[in-house]
């Protein structure tokens, strides 16, 4: 899919973003179904842990915002 790296200001709490610029695929291209995101984390003493996570995509993308845009 792709990868990207991550931020923190606590060190407690990570975010990061996958757009199209990071990604492997078209993102708008992905057809519906369950897709296993695989993510993994490096620490600086060189210990390396991954878990992977079952996302389901749904319907358009755009739907979402056709959803929030009626309220």
């Amino acid at each position: 899919m792709g990868s990207t790296s991550l931020g923190s200001t606590d060190q407690k709490a990570w975010n990061g973003f996958i757009g199209a610029k990071q990604a492997q695929v078209k993102l708008e291209s992905l057809k519906d179904g369950d897709y296993i995101f695989t993510f993994k984390a490096t620490y600086s003493n060189g210990v390396v842990k991954e878990t992977d996570v079952t996302i389901q995509i749904k319907d358009s993308w755009t739907s979402f915002f056709e959803f929030h845009k009626g309220w």
